[in-house]
Formats: C-alpha cells, sequence, structure tokens
C-alpha cells in the first residue's frame, strides 16, 4: 500500500484514507473484484484506528468503489454513475405516503457513551456524551424496523425532552436545534440479529436484517451522529430513480 496520511488537522484521516484507496481504484492497482487488503493490514500501514479504516470504507461504499461480502472481506468495484443531488427522506414520509397505519414507540432515550467503535467517529468529541435514542418502528402494529440514533448531546441539548414519537429525527435536528445536516453518508450490510433485537422485532434470534447506516454530517464536516436501522428480510424493499439530464 502507498501513500502517506497528513496528521496536522487539515483533513480528517477517513477522508485521506478514502481517497488514497479511491486513487488506487482509479489506478488499476486494485482490480475489479479485487480483495482489499485487511482492516487490521491497513490499521498497520497507515498507523490508524480500525474506525478510520471503517469510516473511509462507508464512504467508499457509498460511492461504488468497494463491496463488502459478509465474512469474506471488502472487493474493489467499478464505481457506478451518479447524476445530480442525493435527496433523502425520514421513513415517516415514506410510510405516510402509502397511506399505511404508522406507530413509533420509544424503547429507550439517555444520555450514554457510544461504542467505541462509533465513539471514534466523532474525532475530537470523542469523549463528550451522546444522546442515545431506541426507537421501534410498527406498520399495522407489526414491528417492521429497529432505529438506534447516537446524537452529540452537546448540540442537541433536551432531546430527551422533545417529541421522538411522531415527528422525524432529521427534521427535529433542523428545526428545534438550528443545525442544518449538509450530507447524509449511507452503507449497507446484512447481518444476522441479535437476540435483543430480534425479541423487540418479534422475529427468531439470528434472522438475517439490513443494515443501514447513516452517518449525519454538518456543514463544516463535523459528525453530528449516527443512525443505524434494522430491518428483517423479507419485509424491506429498496427503490431508486433515476432521471437523465435535458
Amino acid at each position: 500500500m502507498q501513500g502517506i496520511l497528513d496528521r496536522s488537522g487539515g483533513q480528517k484521516l477517513y477522508i485521506q484514507l478514502a481517497e488514497l484507496i479511491r486513487g488506487q481504484i482509479k489506478a488499476g492497482q486494485f482490480k475489479e473484484g479485487q480483495l482489499l487488503p485487511t482492516e487490521d493490514n491497513f490499521c498497520r500501514s497507515y498507523g490508524i484506528s480500525k474506525a478510520v479504516v471503517r469510516q473511509a470504507m462507508m464512504e467508499l461504499a457509498r460511492e461504488g468503489y468497494v463491496v463488502k461480502r459478509q465474512g469474506i472481506g471488502t472487493f474493489a468495484s467499478a464505481p457506478k454513475i451518479l447524476d445530480g443531488p442525493v435527496l433523502w427522506s425520514s421513513l415517516t414520509d415514506r410510510i405516510l405516503d402509502y397511506g399505511l397505519a404508522f406507530e413509533t414507540q420509544v424503547v429507550h432515550k439517555a444520555l450514554s457513551v457510544a461504542p467505541t467503535e462509533i465513539a471514534e467517529l466523532f474525532g475530537k468529541a470523542t469523549e463528550e456524551q451522546v444522546f442515545k435514542l431506541v426507537r421501534l418502528r410498527k406498520v399495522r402494529g407489526r414491528p417492521v424496523l429497529l432505529e438506534t440514533a447516537y446524537i452529540l448531546s452537546s448540540l442537541c441539548p433536551g432531546l430527551a425532552l422533545d417529541d421522538l414519537k411522531s415527528q422525524s429525527l432529521f427534521d427535529l435536528i433542523e428545526k428545534r436545534y438550528n443545525l442544518r445536516i449538509h450530507r447524509v453518508a449511507c452503507a449497507f450490510d446484512v447481518t444476522p440479529l441479535g437476540e435483543r433485537e430480534a425479541t423487540l422485532l418479534n422475529v427468531p434470534t439470528g434472522k438475517h436484517a439490513l443494515l443501514q447506516d447513516q452517518i449525519l454530517y454538518l456543514p463544516n464536516d463535523r459528525v453530528l451522529g449516527l443512525i443505524r436501522s434494522l430491518c428483517p428480510s423479507g419485509d424491506h424493499r429498496m427503490t431508486f430513480e433515476m432521471t437523465r439530464p435535458d
């Protein structure tokens, strides 16, 4: 592996690492379908943590430069063509569009210390407390999605006192706390459900689920939070629409 990461603080390490790997894939140093080095190899080569490697891979996966295969590894990929802005909407909006009965159950809300993997996403804010919110989404009384959010509490004080059942977390953050979410980096994976998650979703332990991670960024590229969603397989369909520019 080639390249040097600048530790002067001018640019975050995961962004630099993503740029290096992206450049290597474009230059053909990693061929399409080639297995990339392991997280440990990247950590040793660049003197970085696994959290930095994982966030860089999430960025590259979102762009289509890598594909992760559960239990095997991460492979170089040919990026997909993407024209125009990426638009995102809340789960609430999408469900209401279909006229379905919609219910949110707040399972847990409290100040917390984020798991190490997630805490390191916040960079210099690693030692700050986060507000942890766990919500169970139901359609027609049936659990369809388990959502866990970690939001920097210093930027959204009092979030625990807000209405977290009937409104979008995105809208609440932007309107109540006047924070503009500049971009959302998404990554998808398939994972078996643990006992707690399976119980809440009313499915057998070990059933596979679609996992979606959304990293929320402010205009200064500071990470505001992470939202992790789990949807049992067979309960979720992803749809995309592409429009060719005139």
